[in-house]
């Protein structure tokens, strides 16, 4: 017998040691708690991530709900499960230390984005913080095609490119404007992902869907012709669709006030078409661009590229432009062509663009304007004194579109809130008196279509010397308002500073008294008897400034023209007091933060109506941005009940954030169907919300975007407050609900399934029997049917067979042991 070495027998015991230990050991695993980062309560904000915008193309990066690509940390003990996916960091520490997080499948899956430039892409994430402030200046995220950080990176530091806010942030980072490393990204080949910070607080951070997009871009389109261009010194025609332009020696062709978008000259290209009937014959080409001040910036053209037969098309990137030092790109207005030949001939021009990328511009632009038109409208200017000043073109503009949709939109009458001039108050005479009359020239625009108007002017309306009106008065003068069918009157017989104007819409009369800024005492006595004498008009009171850019009214302004008065002044002596006065509006202020937004409050006069008080001004923003353009348009019902409120740029017909585009019903009743207050839902609960009044949803601090008009929560096993507000943020109602993640509750039987304890319905499996060993299951107690055995047979044929079989073995055997002898 050959036994086995020590060494064997020892691996044997071993190995049956160990495989002791496991079974032993995998119960207590199994039912070990949970790491502690996956039990951690965390508000509920941070589970609701907002919706991203769609794009008709679009690259995904990282995707919380995608488990397959999970993001990797150099913390994983931080990792929050949230919405089945993976987000990330909780409690990051603020001790200034790394946090770090990759996407480590790109190098695996690499995203090709061959069809466009490097410039016409740019970068969506939806980022969380519960605190904005905390960032140090080493923060970044980073995308390299070099399979590893700092290696052919673009970079963005997300504090710096975006103005971060406590919440979900959703960030848009165009290529173009972020920084570079060791070589620029290669958009064939991005292979890695890596967002880090250092902190100087802890908070909490969760990313949502990272995705590639192309860049919105601002585009302008023109083409050649009679109407868009002129020649002082060369002879122009349409001709099949081009422009024709005959030029003997030097020409100039220039552009009837052209808005050139340039708010990036590095990524702005002007393009255009040229066909020479002689190339031979230019000795030049130049592109001119002149901003408001009437600096220039130039670009010579390459003329051997012209064709006699072909249209050549010329591109011109606006930072290669030569252009003087106080050129800014950003108030460009006119572009002109400037030709030499050395004799006459004929040079024809095709489609005249400008295209530019910009994601200050393009973030807050919601896509045309697409709201219906009500049954009537008014029409509200906010303080166009930039336009007036500097860009006359888009305040005809804006006048001009007016005019133009007086039929379709039904407009009724004009409003504007004052400043309608830079310089009226400075002395700049010639400033003044050019600013004036372009005001006046943009309002004869509505004049001449039929279009009624009050001015409530503002303290850039008045000369230097104190409250003196006598300029706007030479402008506008009280002849110009008699001459309106609307006109009511005016408090001074021979001044247009306070004026009155009645009209009718729908089956409602409306009353507009128009107020000069800061009113004194005498002004509002007298508005109040233009009010009292109107019982039965619905009053809507304008006048300069009132509000303030958070909504609060205006405390005293310390000037001569405001002294030691309020906005208070004229509520309590004027809009409290009269139940017909249903609205204000006024311009004058910033809004909060410069963001261009309209300003809403609400408030209960003495006879229990609610006053919309509301500011309307683009300054900032035209400003800012090379003047925007904007109009407020009231679209009324029938009844007046109902008014769609649309903030909009007839310069660039796109609407300003929508949140500035709602509808406020005056008595409105809001209806909220599919969820009970208080009540608890299974798996998830979605409901609709009925009004007339624009309404915000939020579930916490988040707002829910609804599918098909119905808004739908999952199940989180945790209470949810919902509230329902009007446009000026006041809340409608609200509804605190529980939802389940799944059903609860009930036990299921060996015959039956659980029977949920808060829905009623039946969900989990029939359980099955568990017999013991005397047959009764252990759960139910029912008896092991007894199987009937049937009676057992022997097989008699198989005992000659069986019998042949052993004397077989037996001779073999004996044969066998004869041998052996």
């Amino acid at each position: 017998m050959i036994l086995p070495s020590p060494s064997l027998t020892e691996d044997i015991m071993k190995r049956c040691l160990i495989f002791v230990l496991t079974l032993a050991l995998l119960p207590l695993a199994l039912l070990s708690p949970l790491p502690a980062f996956a039990a951690v309560e965390v508000s509920d904000e941070l589970y609701e991530i907002p919706e991203m915008q769609e794009y008709k193309e679009s690259w995904l990066i990282y995707d919380p709900n995608d488990t397959r690509f999970p993001l990797q940390c150099n913390r994983p003990t931080e990792l929050v499960d949230v919405n089945d996916g993976v987000v990330l960091a909780l409690n990051a520490p603020g001790n200034n230390t790394l946090i770090e997080f990759k996407a480590p499948h790109l190098s695996k899956n690499p995203i090709s984005i061959e069809e466009y430039d490097y410039n016409e892409l740019a970068l969506r994430v939806q980022f969380y913080v519960s605190d904005a402030t905390v960032f140090s200046s080493n923060c970044e995220m980073e995308l390299t095609s070099s399979g590893t950080c700092d290696k052919i990176e673009l970079n963005f530091g997300p504090h710096k490119q975006h103005n971060l806010k406590k919440g979900w942030n959703s960030m848009y980072l165009p290529f173009a404007e972020g920084g570079s490393k060791n070589g620029q990204l290669d958009v064939t080949n991005i292979n890695y992902m890596r967002f880090y910070f250092f902190l100087s607080e802890e908070i909490t951070m969760a990313l949502g869907k990272v995705m590639i997009v192309p860049a919105e871009q601002l585009a302008i389109e023109q083409t050649f012709s009679t109407q868009n261009w002129t020649s002082s010194d060369a002879t122009l025609a349409n001709e099949n669709g081009l422009l024709k332009m005959t030029v003997n020696g030097s020409g100039t062709l220039k552009g009837q006030g052209d808005d050139l978008p340039i708010y990036k000259p590095s990524r702005t290209a002007i393009r255009f078409g040229i066909r020479a009937a002689d190339p031979s014959l230019i000795q030049s080409l130049t592109l001119q661009l002149t901003d408001a001040n009437g600096e220039t910036a130039k670009k010579a053209l390459d003329v051997t590229q012209l064709n006699q037969q072909n249209q050549s098309t010329y591109e011109v990137i606006c930072s290669d432009m030569e252009a003087t030092e106080e050129y800014n790109f950003e108030f460009t207005w006119r572009v002109t062509l400037l030709v030499k030949t050395t004799e006459q001939t004929d040079i024809f021009f095709d489609q005249f663009s400008v295209t530019s990328y910009d994601s200050d511009y393009f973030y807050d632009w919601e896509h045309g304007y697409h709201t219906e038109p009500g049954e009537y409208s008014i029409a509200v200017i906010p303080d166009i004194q930039e336009l007036s000043a500097l860009y006359p073109h888009k305040l005809n503009t804006i006048m001009q579109w007016i005019a133009d949709h007086k039929e379709e939109e039904n407009i009724l009458f004009a409003i504007d809130l004052g400043d309608v001039t830079w310089n009226g108050h400075t002395g700049e005479t010639n400033a003044s008196n050019n600013e004036f009359t372009a005001a006046r020239a943009a309002f004869d625009l509505l004049s001449e279509a039929g279009i009624d108007y009050s001015i409530s002017y503002g303290n850039h309306d008045y000369t230097p010397s104190g409250r003196n009106t006598s300029k706007f008065n030479e402008y506008f003068p009280r002849s110009l308002f008699q001459s309106f069918d609307s006109y009511g009157g005016s408090m001074d017989e021979n001044k247009s500073d306070n004026t009155y104007y009645t009209f009718r819409g729908g089956n409602t009369d409306y009353l507009v008294i128009a107020l000069e800024y800061a009113p004194d005492n005498k002004t509002i006595s007298w508005a109040n008897e233009i009010v009292t004498a109107h019982p039965n008009h619905k009053v809507i009171v304008t006048t300069h400034g009132y509000l303030q850019g958070d909504s609060a009214k205006t405390v005293a302004e310390e000037n001569e023209l405001a002294p030691a008065v309020g906005a208070d002044r004229l509520w309590n002596n004027l809009l409290k007091k009269h139940e017909n006065i249903f609205m204000l509006l006024c311009g004058h202020a910033w809004s909060k933060n410069y963001s261009g937004d309209l300003v809403m409050r609400q408030d209960q006069g003495e006879h229990g109506n609610t006053v919309y008080q509301i500011m309307a001004n683009a300054q900032d923003i035209d400003a800012s941005r090379g003047g925007v353009g904007m109009l407020l348009m009231l679209r009324f019902s029938e009844d007046g009940n109902v008014i769609d409120f649309n903030w909009f740029s007839p310069v660039s017909q796109q609407a300003f954030r929508a949140n500035n585009q709602f509808k406020l019903a005056l008595n409105n009743q809001v209806t909220v169907q599919g969820i009970e207050d208080g009540a608890t839902y299974c798996g998830s609960a979605s409901f609709t919300v009925d009004s007339k009044t624009s309404a915000t949803v939020k579930v916490g601090s988040t707002i829910l975007q609804p599918v098909n008009g119905v808004y739908t929560l999952p199940g989180t096993d945790r209470a949810k407050t919902i509230t329902i507000s009007d446009p000026f943020g006041d809340k409608m109602t609200s509804f605190r609900i529980t939802i389940n993640s799944d059903h609860t509750g009930g036990e299921a039987s060996c015959t039956a399934a659980a029977v949920c304890t808060v829905c009623s319905a039946s969900y989990k499996d029939a359980l099955s029997h568990e017999y013991g060993e005397d047959g009764i299951c252990t759960r139910c107690g029912e008896q092991l049917p007894q199987e009937e055995v049937p009676p057992t047979t022997f097989p008699f044929f198989l005992i000659p067979v069986i019998a042949a079989v052993v004397i077989s073995f037996g001779a073999v055997a004996m044969i066998a042991n004869k041998k052996r002898a």
